[in-house]
């Protein structure tokens, strides 16, 4: 089976990594001597809106929309968020993602341990690595960073199956179909991010929208509406010990 995964949100909780990062870069600080004490200095009421939006966000560039967007303007859906984002010039949006990944690869490189404790990995989610099955990551993180924490964890994946620094999944995952009809046969793609999960169903994808990722009230008033049915942890992990062609929980 050609099993293909988001990373954050579904093969590791990567929160306050982003958090750090994405503080110092739009604070332009570069990285201090000691990161870890990055987190602490972090306004709760920042750390609050960062987090009640990290739903919404789908690559580096939107990690900018808690900084900007004034307290009273309500971001309460995905149009809402998308909106505020669409507001930001482009230049402004440009130099924050440059300083994001280069304040995260400083970071990565030269405060490994730190780094690496950031990314905690679901509860039993390594099983899935271990099955047999044809793995590809499909993600908004950027690859170096990926692989690193796989590495770390002693997950091998060739480059060539990780796709990371994504803006968009679309192209990655027509791509990796039109392979599945012609070599697996059958392809499942989950990610926890609902709008991920729409584009890629209607790809014709086998689809699954996972359960213990980032997710908001709005996101599951949607799936409801079409008729998405949220996969648990357990679920999934129970589907990857075996190959079965089908699934009651895809899209």
């Amino acid at each position: 089976m050609l099993l293909c995964m988001d990373f954050d949100g579904v093969v590791v909780d990567g929160s306050n990594e982003c958090l750090i990062v994405s503080w110092l870069a739009f604070h332009n600080k570069g990285v201090p001597k000691d990161p870890t004490m990055v987190l602490d200095g972090i306004p709760s009421t920042l750390s609050m809106k960062f987090n009640n939006l990290r739903n919404y966000v789908r690559h580096d560039g939107h990690f900018i929309v808690p900084y900007l967007f004034n307290g009273d303007l309500k971001i309460g859906n995905q149009e809402d968020f998308d909106q505020v984002f669409s507001s930001i010039k482009p230049s402004i949006i440009q130099e924050f993602s440059r300083v994001f990944q280069s304040i995260r690869r400083k970071i990565r490189q030269d405060h490994a341990g730190a780094w690496f404790s950031y990314h905690n990995f679901y509860p039993n989610i390594r099983t899935v690595f271990n099955q047999g099955h044809d793995i590809h990551i499909v993600s908004g993180k950027d690859t170096p960073s990926i692989q690193a924490i796989l590495e770390k964890n002693n997950i091998f994946l060739g480059r060539d199956k990780i796709h990371g620094g994504l803006r968009t999944k679309i192209s990655v995952l027509k791509s990796l179909y039109q392979d599945s009809l012609s070599q697996h046969g059958d392809m499942i793609f989950i990610d926890d991010n609902l709008p991920n999960v729409l584009e890629s169903s209607a790809l014709g994808i086998r689809t699954l929208w996972a359960d213990w990722g980032f997710n908001t009230v709005e996101h599951l008033r949607t799936a409801k509406m079409h008729a998405i049915k949220a996969t648990t942890l357990s679920e999934f992990i129970n589907l990857t010990q075996t190959k079965k062609n089908s699934v009651e929980t895809a899209v």
